[in-house]
């Protein structure tokens, strides 16, 4: 019916089979845009023509050209000045957020910026009510669409296009003003020329006091995230001329490359890459590409805004002083200026040592991931050693991981060596299996622990105690060392096979009395043998150690800096064959590799293509990853539950962001939160259950428990924990993203709402949240909140403090809400008006009782749960009753149902969550 929605459609379909979802990435408001349209479709024409007097009689629209999540752009007529203009119209809802005071006061800074290449504000103001701006009408492309027509663009092309950003952004960073939102499509092209537009368009936004949610629910840019550099996605008030060049980094990237430098499947996902991951270098997807054009956009793209360089202005000086050359930055060094040398003259030494380094870096190991292979599928696979040769493995198994397997590396099957307790398994030779078991932390006087050795080829199996006297055992990290420190010095000393009576070879390292070591790899008389330590000041030192003991020190790096190092050194590293390279894991789709052999620590980040933590490294050069994948089942049961057998899976989501999902009262939408494990945040996203229609409410820094519907479906109530400070309730209006967060201004953490994961209770008519309110401790106490900013409840009931001492677990409000059934080891009736405590179905000590609804009549329905397994979910379900009468059981339910069950509107089928984890170890080879 509206030939604008249609055109849109056509065009997301069209770009959803041709551009590797980069365009929904690029654009991640262009759903919600679509739906604003859908909503307000019938008053297109009346706006229009609003619009139009608003403007008149100094601007004539002509036609609308382009529409965004924040604004929709129309070619229009000056009047005035009898030229072409295009004019920026805020959509209402987005211009009611940012303030029009504010945000106009914001752009009208960037009339000032008077440069060829940036595309100049010609008026701004404020017609009808309508925020609006007006620029030249260029009568060309965007370098969006140039790229999405031709792909990877000419390396001389992209040269010019640089130039051409780069200049616009060195006069703007010398007037102290920052982009803040570089990307293709704020490029414009005609001919040869380039021009950059929406100058301080960005900074108006955040400069408006607009929070991230408020903005975003409204399609308000922040930020593009296939662009945002760190210190944008982490909220940082350190935004300077360094977080443009890493846009321009990674539009640069993009353009020779023709794909995004980092995808992802959520905003999450990528988010995640720009924060931790490495990219891919541009000589590895297109070797035509100068190496120093390419040392320039790798450069722009660390994630640092230090190893970055200060300004556009000193990036072009670089590229055009040394012809083009831009010098890299070494990790984890300073940078020094040569008194009486000149800029041209260091521009040249560096590009001579540049040369020669990668001349080093060529003749030795390389790292070319290539597709992970799967190694396990059992789902339980943990703590993977490789033998010696690199032809099998040996891992720990089973939910409770006592299972020890061997297998072989070209097999996907293996077998079962025995049930073991504790302990991690690391190889004597190719045939022998050692399980070495550490001494409890913090008991020096603990006796020395038995360890197992298993020779397979005999099948024999020997419990030896190898620790006498005074010292430590270490886990070894590689090969067949086994460590024993004592004082004076550390000795190392070396078990073989062929002699399981004690350690044989050893060799002591003399270190300062402030240093601690913390793993070794490699064997005595190897070289060289590598071998890391902490001092008291928590600086984390990398040796290498000669047979004689002798020790030095290859790199360093202390907790200020934000170097991988500090990040990897203390995990232990694994060793290539020929020696001379290490690799450390560092997040979980990116390696450290440490060059030995170099004088000044020469280190690298390294990606590859599998999420997970590497746990070995084989002497074939496989790398072994385990990779954690996160399930969560949302099941949906008839009501009376005796059918509960029938519950069936309504939605289920797989991968390695964990999710909570919630079902809404009308069974047709689902709420759930997504973890940033990296930087301890959380989103907030509503999506059908077939994952479409997904829109982003609310992205907090902070820790959230299970989502809570309102019954009218618009809010949902959680508990909210922030880092370091005590947790709070807050409702999340799902309308409008706007965060209401319940009770007083937090504190230090030791006064915390806490409770095991179970959602508070709404009042039917949604006016009040009923929620614990629990310190830290063996305490419990019940408060009814207002649905306001900061209020700080009422105190209902503190009956679980004085009797029980534990938290009440799982609420329910009576039909006339008058009465709250409460659960825990007992389920109780408390009554609203009078504060009287009723006990309807007594405590057992083991079982954790969980109620879900109450009819009329006083019918209880609730779920039983072991209280000493609770990863087992609920199963059991019962019927109690308010009178007192005797409960009785209705059966099992089929699903693991996890921390509460939702009773939908129609009161006739209730949803429930199964979660769990799956480990299984992947291959990857490459390291050689």
């Amino acid at each position: 019916e509206s030939p604008t929605i249609a055109d849109e459609l056509q065009r997301l379909l069209a770009r959803e089979g041709t551009l590797d979802r980069r365009g929904f990435l690029d654009t991640p408001t262009s759903l919600d845009s679509l739906v604003g349209k859908m909503l307000d479709g019938t008053a297109t024409a009346l706006q229009r023509s609003e619009l139009e007097r608003a403007l008149a009689p100094g601007y004539e629209l002509q036609a609308e050209v382009g529409r965004g999540g924040m604004a929709t752009v129309f070619r229009a007529r000056d009047t005035r000045h009898g030229r072409d203009v295009a004019i920026k119209v805020i959509r209402p809802d987005a211009a009611s957020v940012l303030g029009a005071e504010r945000f106009l006061a914001e752009i009208r800074l960037t009339a000032n910026l008077t440069h060829p290449n940036i595309l100049p504000l010609l008026d701004s103001g404020q017609a009808g009510g309508t925020l609006f701006y007006v620029m030249p009408f260029i009568e060309g492309e965007t370098l969006r669409a140039r790229m999405r027509r031709e792909g990877a663009l000419p390396v001389d092309d992209v040269r010019r296009v640089l130039r051409s950003v780069l200049e616009a952004l060195a006069h703007a960073h010398e007037k102290g003003l920052v982009h803040r939102d570089i990307k293709p499509d704020n490029v414009l092209l005609a001919g040869r020329q380039a021009w950059v537009a929406d100058f301080g368009i960005a900074k108006a936004v955040a400069s408006s006091g607009t929070s991230a949610h408020a903005a975003t629910s409204v399609g308000v840019a922040l930020g593009s995230p296939g662009y945002m550099a760190p210190e944008q996605i982490e909220g940082s008030a350190a935004i300077d001329a360094r977080t443009d060049l890493y846009a321009v980094g990674a539009m640069a990237w993009e353009m020779l490359a023709g794909r995004p430098v980092f995808t992802g499947e959520s905003m999450q996902q990528l988010f995640m890459k720009h924060l931790t991951a490495v990219a891919e270098d541009l000589r590895t997807v297109r070797p035509e590409v100068p190496p120093p054009l390419a040392d320039a956009v790798m450069r722009c793209l660390a994630k640092a805004p230090g190893e970055r360089w200060a300004s556009a202005a000193s990036l072009l000086d670089a590229l055009e002083e040394s012809g083009g050359v831009a010098t890299p930055l070494p990790v984890n060094r300073g940078t020094a200026v040569i008194p009486g040398w000149s800029r041209r003259a260091i521009v040249g030494v560096v590009a001579v040592v540049s040369a020669v380094a990668w001349y080093i870096a060529s003749a030795g190991p390389t790292f070319a991931p290539g597709k992970p292979e799967r190694l396990t599928t059992s789902g339980s696979a943990f703590l993977p050693r490789s033998s010696p040769d690199g032809k099998r493995f040996v891992f720990r198994s089973g939910e409770q991981p006592q299972q020890v397997m061997v297998q072989s590396i070209d097999s996907t099957t293996g077998r079962s060596l025995g049930s073991f307790p504790p302990g991690a398994p690391t190889w004597l030779d190719d045939s022998t299996i050692v399980l070495v078991s550490l001494p409890a932390p913090g008991r020096p006087d603990a006796p020395p622990p038995q360890h197992t050795v298993l020779d397979l080829a005999t099948g024999t199996r020997l419990e030896v105690a190898w620790l006498s006297g005074p010292g430590r055992l270490l886990r070894p990290v590689s090969g067949r060392t086994i460590l024993v420190r004592s004082r004076p010095g550390d000795t190392l000393m070396t078990l073989l096979a062929g002699d399981r009576r004690g350690p044989r070879d050893s060799v002591t390292v003399a270190l300062p009395p402030t240093e601690r070591m913390l793993w070794i790899s490699g064997t005595p008389g190897d070289a060289p043998l590598a071998m890391a330590s902490r001092s008291a000041d928590s600086v984390l030192r990398l040796y290498t150690v000669t047979a004689s003991g002798k020790r030095q020190l290859v790199l360093s790096a202390t907790p200020r800096d934000t170097t991988p190092a500090v990040r990897a050194l203390p995990r232990g590293g694994f060793r290539v064959p020929n020696g001379r390279h290490m690799f450390f894991p560092l997040s979980r789709d990116s390696v450290l590799r440490v060059d030995l052999e170099s004088a000044n620590g020469a280190v690298e980040a390294l990606s590859f293509p599998v999420p997970g933590v590497p746990a070995d490294l084989s002497t074939t050069g496989d790398l072994i990853v385990p990779s954690l994948q996160h399930i969560s089942r949302t099941y949906r049961f008839p009501i009376p539950v005796d059918t509960a057998a029938a519950a069936k899976v309504f939605a289920e989501h797989t991968g390695d962001v964990r999710i909570i999902p919630s079902l809404a009262p009308d069974g047709r939408v689902l709420a759930q939160t997504e973890a940033l494990p990296a930087r301890q945040e959380m989103s907030v996203y509503l999506q059908q259950p077939d994952g479409s229609g997904r829109r982003l409410v609310a992205h907090l820094k902070g820790a959230l428990t299970s989502l809570k519907w309102s019954p009218d479906g618009t809010r949902l109530a959680t508990r909210f924990n922030e880092s370091g400070v005590s947790a709070r309730w807050i409702v999340i209006d799902v309308r409008s993203g706007v965060v209401t967060r319940l009770g007083a201004a937090p504190g230090p953490r030791a006064g915390t709402i806490f409770n095991s994961g179970f959602p508070p209770a709404w009042s039917p008519d949604g006016s009040t949240l009923y929620a614990p309110d629990v310190p830290q401790g063996p305490a419990g106490t019940l408060r009814a909140y207002r649905i306001a900013e900061g209020d700080t409840g009422v105190l209902v009931s503190d009956w679980w403090a004085r009797r029980e001492g534990f938290a009440p677990e799982g609420i329910v409000v009576s039909p006339d809400g008058k009465q709250l059934i409460v659960g825990g080891a007992s389920i109780v009736v408390l009554d609203l008006a009078t504060g009287a405590v009723r006990e309807v179905v007594p405590a057992d000590d083991v079982t954790l009782l969980i109620p879900f609804q109450v009819s009329p009549a006083g019918e209880i329905l609730y779920a039983t749960r072991d209280s000493r397994a609770r990863a087992l979910g609920m199963r059991g379900l019962a019927m109690a009753y308010t009178s007192g009468a005797p409960p009785r059981p209705l059966g099992t339910l089929s699903a693991r149902c996890e921390v509460t069950i939702d009773v939908l509107a129609s009161g006739r089928e209730a949803s429930c969550v199964e979660q769990f984890q799956t480990t299984d170890l992947y291959r990857i080879r490459g390291v050689r």
